[in-house]
């Protein structure tokens, strides 16, 4: 397109003789989103039932769900997720290095996700597990080694090694 040319005309002038303003068509296309995809409210009404679901096809997973009550409905703080594989291929593959990180997540909810990865024999990347949270502070990275450990039945760090970029 030239500079100073109008942009060709749209589906919508074309079929009705109409043009929209660009903040129309895009509140009807978050209409739409939110329509096919679900709201987001929504999608976090379905985390226990997902959840539940993961469970249930995969034993030995651990999943914890902290929430708390705001009235009659519980209001998501944090999900920690360790599948069953990922903890059988720490076990069976890799070295006794963990590397722990976290990253803002940028959404409507924005939070941390926390994230705990082994190194296998090839010096590859393997995911043990992660975890979506508020805000990352002692508090919660305290909640999410604890489960960590729980999860790798660690008694003894000895023979372990952490590494972080803090």
């Amino acid at each position: 397109m030239v500079i100073g040319q109008s942009p060709p005309p749209s589906q919508v002038h074309k079929d009705y003789g109409y043009t929209p303003c660009k903040s129309l068509v895009y509140r009807a296309r978050a209409l739409a989103v939110d329509i096919v995809e679900g709201t987001y409210s929504h999608q976090y009404e379905a985390l226990w039932d997902c959840c539940h679901e993961l469970k249930r096809r995969n034993l030995r997973t651990t999943i914890v769900i902290k929430s708390e009550l705001e009235g009659d409905r519980p209001r998501f703080e944090r999900l920690y997720i360790c599948l069953a594989a990922c903890k059988k291929g720490f076990f069976d593959g890799c070295r006794l290095a963990i590397c722990l990180d976290g990253t803002k997540v940028k959404c409507p909810h924005p939070g941390q996700l926390l994230t705990d990865i082994g190194v296998d024999a090839n010096n590859d990347m393997f995911p043990i597990d992660y975890v979506y949270l508020e805000i990352e502070s002692v508090d919660s990275w305290v909640w999410f080694l604890e489960l960590l450990v729980a999860d790798l039945e660690i008694a003894n760090s000895n023979g372990y090694v952490f590494m972080s970029d803090k």
